[in-house]
């Protein structure tokens, strides 16, 4: 595709022969290839001189380089950039050379719309002349001629992607083999037995249970999600009564969103190919509703991974006569009872799709000849991860899912690597590596050195073992009690596929451990029904932009500045939300520094703090005004455009989305950023109000239909009169603050680390925040809350925010945390539902990592106050005011005082209906808990 943005004079001159000499003083030696991996540690290290110049001239400084993006999508976000003075902020894209852009493609990948800038080491013939997929140009930095060391010493250097081995393999040439074997088998065989129940809990319908694993194993870590959510979509009956493998992919491609417009061109093949599969996907699934393209990454992947080819792959694999067909679970059962089974069943996997995939990757492209089977490390995996646990919940045994594993090889990736096992101590097979991820899993990924049985005989120089590392993980799996019982009065049941130790044992085995595990004071919790503040007007100043869920009240916010750091320079706020702390930090004159990981609350946030003239406000009032009166009629305005919204005309009706668009329109006209990030606000809201969601949820419901057809809102009116009260509440907000404080956001997730650029250890004053209560997909759903108004913003991946908050991601597996209350809920909910209690671990384990790297941050005598809520799950009440200052801790921090108020509104009803059985309801959450603490 060609772009439609033109390239610059100065483009052509910079990559003329001027430009290219200046390159040779740095290139490698003669055939080395440079790895992207360089560009990116050069970028991150901001390894060049400056000052700097982009290829058309203008002069670029970098304010903060953006963080790393490891999924999809461009390769640093959320950087901030001067270009010849003008702040920019947006994403960085970095390539070895400017061809890569369009050779990957990004010229048509919205995801690359806010690529602020694009950094190649080397120019070539396609430097200047790039776009955005937007058709806007693409500014673009060569680095080589700012390198501040010549590129071969660089690629000498350059780090490995490879982790250092695990501490504790020094030890493993003197544990006995026979005991390093069967702690191996132990664990291969407790991770065998965890997918069993997953796939049991998944319900009786083994073939479709087959079909959603085998096809998210085959969308590896990249479109895994994507491939589940296809899952969903497609009923494994549908695929049963379709033989003809060109019918299936049609119901793949079209379910998945994949099939494009053959007027959008390419190679004759594909036109010819994508127009049949079109025609009978219309004709088998009339009705479906496709998944938005977006969804599908295709960054950093191998062409034999695309999700076309993986998709006619399972095509091919889904023949209804194979081990997919009708009954296919018991089918697949029978398979691995044979003794053959290993061959028969790859057999099964060795189909491949037609001819037309042996020259395509994709639609629109044809490629060298290449294989079309799966490769020996995809079928692996999927025998391992899809086939095997489907058999034995079918009716295999454990003993021949095992001989199947004993005959696949070792999968060789960074947690294999990390063992470096001895060589001839163990063979090289499936079930090792199935056990070292497991391993991992269990203790190494979270330093439970002191729990793992391998780990105490090394510490202990015991190196017989064998009893202790069968035994541990044996009662576990059988149901008979454990050593910690008595300890922590938890309950090891046989879904629990850990062993927990005693909190004696840690104690023998490191007091330094225990130290650490602080018992919450409990009797410094106290009600105090003056912080309830019942009645009281929570939308002062510019509190009164756009409602959002599970908000701090700016009574409380302000009440807990001047009561604990009244003298504070430097707050920060890690789960800023749309901006309380940041409103009354800065009315105080304070710095604050807040970050959150939903776009459209930072967009909020900023917009609260960020002052604009008087005249320059009532100007833009005055605009939205005339737009109202005139019902949108703008006779200078450009055409305006529906955005893409998935479900577009289920949540809009034709005549609010018409009126939206203008609104959008009209907001993009305006020249000032200030004023722009005004009115998106109010838009936002807006789109929330127009839309056909029910009044006063946070979750996407639909309203009923019998009020669809009377939901007429007139949404000129709407925008408008959100304009004005936000015109008055930053009047207010400007009038009321003293000082010069600022408030700075950033996107960064505190659960993976603080960036050194924007805080310090001990450069906080005090730490003032309301971090999520849970998990957003079943406590506070802040993304279904953001979505529809984040998408008509063209805010980036509105459909991910809710798994990328803290717990969006479900733990592995089950462990106590030492704090008595925690761990006894914890048991509880695992006693009734394991997922869900899975679901808390993987949120605790992010809060205390979150802590964990917020701790060091605050100076000696600095304040900490966390709001918090105790959600309750299957009615066991979860402590996390008590974990709060359990995981402080640690970190030299006093517990000073909790306070308990009274949430006196909010949209949660008092109680609800957990159990959905008739006549059962249980409270929810009515307090909130003020813990303050003090670092020493």
């Amino acid at each position: 595709m060609e772009p439609r943005c033109l390239p610059s004079p100065v483009s052509h001159a910079y990559a003329g022969a001027a430009g290219l000499t200046l390159l040779t003083w740095h290139e490698p030696p003669m055939g080395a290839a440079v790895p992207e991996t360089v560009v990116h540690d050069l970028w991150a290290r901001q390894a060049f001189r400056t000052p700097l110049r982009l290829v058309d001239g203008r002069r670029l400084d970098v304010v903060v380089p953006g963080r790393l993006n490891t999924g999809g999508g461009p390769d640093f976000a959320d950087a901030r950039l001067r270009l010849d003075g003008a702040l920019v902020a947006g994403d960085v894209e970095l390539h070895v050379r400017s061809s890569a852009w369009r050779a990957h493609r990004h010229e048509t990948d919205p995801r690359y719309d806010r690529v602020a800038l694009h950094v190649v080491l080397h120019a070539d013939e396609a430097t200047g002349r790039l776009c955005r997929p937007d058709g806007s140009v693409l500014p673009e930095l060569v680095l080589a001629p700012y390198l501040a060391e010549p590129l071969r010493d660089r690629l000498a250097a350059a780090p490995s992607s490879q982790a250092p081995p695990l501490p504790c393999t020094w030890g493993f040439p003197a544990l006995p083999d026979a005991d390093l074997r069967a702690w191996l088998r132990t664990l291969a065989r407790l991770r065998l037995r965890r997918r069993v129940r997953e796939v049991e809990a998944a319900g009786p319908d083994g073939g479709q249970t087959l079909l959603a694993r085998t096809a998210r194993t085959l969308g590896y870590r990249a479109n895994a999600d994507a491939f589940s959510a296809l899952a969903e979509r497609l009923p494994a009956d549908l695929l049963h009564r379709l033989a003809d493998p060109l019918d299936r992919e049609a119901v793949l491609f079209g379910l998945a969103g994949l099939l494009p417009d053959p007027s959008e061109g390419g190679d004759d093949a594909s036109v010819a190919y994508v127009r049949d599969l079109r025609h009978r996907f219309a004709r088998l699934a009339p009705d479906a509703v496709p998944m938005l393209p977006l969804v599908w990454n295709r960054a950093r992947l191998r062409p034999a991974a695309t999700p076309e080819l993986r998709l006619a792959q399972l095509a091919a694999l889904t023949d209804p006569s194979g081990l997919f067909g009708p009954g296919g679970a018991a089918a697949l059962a029978r398979a691995f009872t044979a003794p053959d089974a290993l061959p028969r069943v790859l057999a099964a996997l060795a189909a491949t799709p037609g001819s037309f995939w042996a020259t395509h990757y994709r639609f629109g492209r044809a490629s060298a000849l290449h294989p079309t089977s799966l490769g020996a490390d995809t079928v692996a995996a999927t025998i391992v991860n899809a086939l095997l646990p489907v058999a034995v919940a079918a009716g295999a045994t454990e003993a021949q899912a095992l001989r199947v594993l004993d005959a696949l090889p070792m999968e060789r990736d960074a947690v294999t690597a990390r063992f470096a096992l001895p060589k001839g101590a163990v063979p090289r097979s499936a079930t090792v590596s199935q056990a070292l991820h497991e391993w991992y899993g269990a203790f190494c990924s979270h330093g439970r050195c002191l729990e793992c049985p391998t780990g105490k005989a090394l510490l202990r120089g015991d190196t017989s073992y064998a009893e202790e590392s069968v035994a541990m993980p044996e009662v576990i799996a059988s149901g008979q009690p454990c050593p910690g019982d008595l300890a922590h009065g938890l309950p090891c049941e046989k879904r629990n596929p850990l062993p927990c130790v005693s909190l004696e044992t840690r104690q023998d085995l490191s007091p330094d451990l225990s130290a650490k595990i602080s018992p919450v004071i409990v009797e410094k919790r106290r009600a105090d029904p003056s912080w309830n503040y019942a009645g009281a007007n929570t939308k002062l100043s510019t509190h009164c932009f756009h409602g959002y869920p599970a908000m701090m009240i700016p009574q409380v916010a302000s009440r807990i500045l001047d009561t604990y750091a009244p003298n504070a320079q430097r707050v920060f706020d890690p789960y800023c939300g749309t901006g309380t702390t940041l409103v009354e930090a800065t009315i105080r004159g304070m710095d604050v520094i807040g970050t959150d990981l939903n776009p459209l609350a930072r967009l909020i946030a900023r917009a609260k703090c960020q002052p604009i003239p008087e005249s320059l406000l009532n100007d833009a009032a005055s605009k939205v005004l005339d737009l109202s009166l005139s019902n949108g009629f703008v006779p200078s305005a450009q055409p305006s455009k529906i955005p893409n919204v998935d479900n577009l005309f289920y949540w809009f009706k034709r005549k609010e989305m018409e009126d939206l668009a203008m609104l959008k329109a009209f907001i993009l006209e305006q020249r000032d950023e200030r004023i722009r990030q005004f009115l998106q606000v109010a838009f936002s809201e807006t789109v929330r109000h127009v839309s056909l969601t029910r009044n006063g949820e946070f979750k996407l419901f639909r309203m009923p239909a019998h009020k669809v057809d009377t939901h007429t809102p007139d949404t000129f009116a709407v925008f408008a009169s959100n304009v004005e009260r936000n015109r008055k509440g930053l009047i207010d907000y400007m009038r009321t603050r003293r000082g010069n404080g600022k408030a700075t956001l950033y996107g960064f997730n505190t659960r993976d680390g603080v960036p050194s650029e924007v805080l310090l250890a001990g450069t906080v004053d005090a730490v003032l925040t309301s971090p999520p209560y849970g998990d957003s997909s079943t406590t506070v759903a802040y993304g279904q809350y953001s979505r529809l108004s984040s998408e008509w913003l063209g805010l980036p991946e509105p459909r991910a925010v809710d798994k990328r908050l803290m717990g969006g991601r479900r733990a592995k597996e089950y462990r106590p945390y030492g704090i008595s209350s925690l761990d006894a809920a914890i048991a509880g909910i695992a006693g009734v539902d394991e997922k869900r209690s899975l679901d808390v671990i993987g949120f605790y384990d992010e809060y205390r990592a979150s802590i964990q790297n917020i701790a060091p941050l605050v100076r000696p005598g600095g304040i900490v106050a966390y709001v918090v809520g105790n959600r309750k799950i299957k009615g066991y009440e979860l402590p996390t005011d008590e974990a709060t200052v359990a995981f402080f801790a640690p970190f030299g921090f006093e517990h000073l005082e909790t306070i308990v108020r009274d949430i006196p509104s909010k949209r949660m009803p008092k109680r609800n209906s957990p159990s959905n059985e008739p006549g059962k309801t249980a409270s929810t959450m009515n307090h909130e808990y003020i813990v303050v603490m003090q670092k020493s």
